[in-house]
C-alpha cells in the first residue's frame, strides 16, 4: 500500500461532475480512463477542457495509444499506456 487515497466515481462520468468533487476532494491528481472510442476532435476538445480546468493538477489519462497518438495535451498532461506507466508515475 503506497498511502495515497483515491476516490472512483464510475465510469461516463461528466466532466462536469469530475470538476465538482474535485471541488469537494481537493486533489493533487487526476487518473482518468478514456475507454470509449470517440472521434479525435471530441477527444481533443475534452482535453482541453480538462486541462483548462485543472490547469494546477497533474492529469493522468490512460487509454488505448492509438486513439490518443493525434491527441496534445499541455505541461500538466500525462499519457498512460499501461500498468507499469502508472506505477512509474506514482513511485
Amino acid at each position: 500500500q503506497s498511502g495515497r487515497k483515491s476516490v472512483y466515481m464510475g465510469s461516463n462520468v461528466p466532466l462536469e461532475s469530475v470538476k465538482e468533487a474535485a471541488k469537494v476532494c481537493s486533489p493533487g491528481n487526476l487518473l482518468l480512463f478514456l475507454t470509449h472510442k470517440d472521434t479525435k476532435e471530441a477527444t481533443q476538445d475534452y482535453i482541453n477542457e480538462l486541462t483548462r480546468l485543472f490547469k494546477n493538477k497533474k492529469c493522468r489519462i490512460a487509454g488505448d495509444p492509438m486513439h490518443f497518438k493525434d491527441i496534445s495535451g499541455n505541461k500538466n498532461t500525462s499519457w498512460l499506456y499501461s500498468v507499469e506507466n502508472l506505477e512509474q508515475m506514482v513511485s
